[in-house]
């Protein structure tokens, strides 16, 4: 009767009982939508590193950059100025 107990406790809560299958499964769960998001990244970038590629930039990284690194805008954009405090009053 004693063995038959020891078994059905380690059956439940042991190291490789139901209780830790549970939580195993859990976290691979939450690892699986991890690793969806990190796959996501990773496309992302490899599309940046093929737009990024010196045999044919595209345009739009290359407007982008040029806009981030030195304040251009694209040709045919509108650009509205603010009014300086002089020109105001």
């Amino acid at each position: 009767m004693g063995a038959m107990a020891y078994f059905a406790v380690h059956a439940l809560i042991g190291r490789n009982g139901f209780e830790a299958r549970t939580g195993l499964l859990e976290r691979a769960t939450v690892l699986k939508a991890e690793r969806l998001r990190l796959e996501t990244v990773r496309d992302q970038l490899a599309a940046d590193v093929v737009a990024l590629s010196p045999d044919h930039p595209s345009a739009d990284i290359v407007y982008e950059f040029a806009g981030d690194l030195f304040g251009l805008a694209p040709p045919g954009t509108i650009l509205i100025r603010p009014q300086k405090e002089a020109q105001r009053r």
